[in-house]
């Protein structure tokens, strides 16, 4: 039985069925170098495959959700633009690379679902701001912010890209900082963050984040999509 299992997951996170990746066969590229130079010699490491799973590092138990809720009186700094204006977002939104000397982390932001009440019991108008550890530790604004929310939902849909950037020598402890609040209030709703070191460069991350709630199991959910880029493409 875990013989299988952990064949299973072997074939899932290692050695991909070429059956269902065809394209793999012939891609020389995606496949590990072998020849018949002393076994000293490296191999050349697979790319990540677009359908890989993404595991952030856990504690052995599960925290206990407290009974208060963790958001209550914290508030956003900033306003979502109207709707007829630019989002606010780093200039490097839409390049290929981050400027030198930088890293750039692009998060298109889809959706969510089951956001809570206001304090004041309120449907939420929702909006996203995104921006790293320094950001926050700084007390500065969001680099990243998007428009509102058409109106009150609990299950908001935006579709949009914003993007942030930071010092590439700090990236192994800096964090994507994923913040929902009401347009209203300003009031915190959600609040995810993402370490930067587990993102893989050039990597498109689909990720539905879900932070739990006492009172309901099924917690808050945050779809989107991560990249991280660096200035220089790799070879």
């Amino acid at each position: 039985m875990i013989q299988s299992l952990e064949k299973q997951v072997h074939e899932l996170l290692g050695e991909p069925d070429q059956r269902a990746f065809p394209e793999l066969r012939n891609d020389s590229a995606d496949k590990v170098c072998s020849s018949s130079s002393p076994s000293s010699s490296p191999a050349v490491p697979r790319r990540l495959l677009s359908n890989a799973s993404f595991h952030l590092s856990s504690p052995g138990h599960s925290p206990e959700l407290g009974s208060q809720d963790p958001f209550a009186g914290v508030q956003v700094l900033e306003a979502p633009s109207g709707m007829d204006e630019p989002m606010r977002t780093s200039e490097t939104n839409h390049w290929h690379l981050a400027h030198s000397g930088k890293e750039s982390i692009s998060v298109t932001l889809h959706s969510a679902t089951n956001l809570p009440a206001t304090r004041k019991g309120n449907v939420p108008w929702p909006y996203v701001t995104v921006k790293s550890n320094s950001d926050v530790e700084k007390k500065l604004e969001a680099q990243g912010v998007t428009h509102v929310s058409s109106e009150p939902t609990q299950s908001p849909t935006w579709e949009e890209k914003v993007t942030m950037e930071i010092d590439a020598e700090d990236a192994g402890h800096e964090a994507v900082n994923l913040t929902v609040a009401d347009k209203i209030t300003k009031e915190v709703l959600v609040s995810y963050k993402i370490p930067v070191r587990y993102l893989r460069s050039f990597h498109h991350y689909h990720l539905r984040l879900v932070l739990p709630r006492k009172k309901d199991p099924l917690g808050t959910s945050l779809y989107a999509t991560v990249v991280r880029k660096g200035s220089l493409i790799p070879r």
